[in-house]
């Protein structure tokens, strides 16, 4: 029994770094993305 519960612990907090960097990659993505965007728009502009 408690070793199961140390288990689901460890899993849970797994989850919860998992998430984190999950969290971490979007935010990095959605910068790339918006500088891209960016880019594309002076480009543009630029024609």
């Amino acid at each position: 029994m408690l070793e199961e519960l140390k288990a689901d612990v460890r899993q849970v907090r797994e989850i919860a770094r998992l998430k984190k960097e999950c969290k971490k990659a979007k935010d990095k993505l959605i910068t790339v993305l918006d500088d891209l965007e960016d880019a594309q728009n002076k480009y543009k502009n630029s024609k």
